[in-house]
């Protein structure tokens, strides 16, 4: 977790959720980052996505965080250096609740896939690392 905010790329963005409540992400160099509230404590930005390691230095080419008025839409995209075209890596991701995530794995397709970031997603997405989020005290794990 990252106790003060990034310099992110483009502003965060708010997803809205029920009760009036929302969620913010950020991103930078193909990372995305969530604010997580802790119990009794500040804020906290907390690493969400990032691009799988590659054998060779890569660069963040495409990245794209958006709200379209339904979904909280993330798209990165990671190119190795002195390379051309995209992508090494990629991966598009879409939310309506910041917490079950639809996939997109290929720039050629319109289909999205649903999985939740808990599951199986990083074993069968071997481009994106999904990092999983602690559960809150007291929650069942997942």
């Amino acid at each position: 977790s990252v106790n003060v905010t990034p310099n992110f790329t483009t502003p965060p963005v708010k997803l809205p959720l029920a009760h009036g409540k929302a969620v913010s992400f950020g991103i930078k160099d193909c990372k995305v980052y969530r604010l997580t509230d802790a119990e009794g404590a500040a804020p906290r930005w907390s690493l969400l996505f990032k691009p799988a390691p590659y054998f060779l230095p890569q660069q963040c080419v495409r990245e794209q965080l958006a709200f379209d008025g339904k979904y909280i839409q993330i798209e990165i995209g990671t190119q190795a250096l002195g390379a051309g075209g995209c992508c090494t890596t990629y991966a598009a991701y879409r939310s309506q609740d910041g917490e079950n995530w639809q996939v997109r794995r290929a720039t050629s397709t319109e289909k999205w896939q649903y999985s939740t970031r808990q599951n199986k997603a990083a074993r069968h997405h071997p481009i994106i690392t999904v990092l999983r989020r602690a559960p809150a005290a007291g929650a069942p794990a997942r």
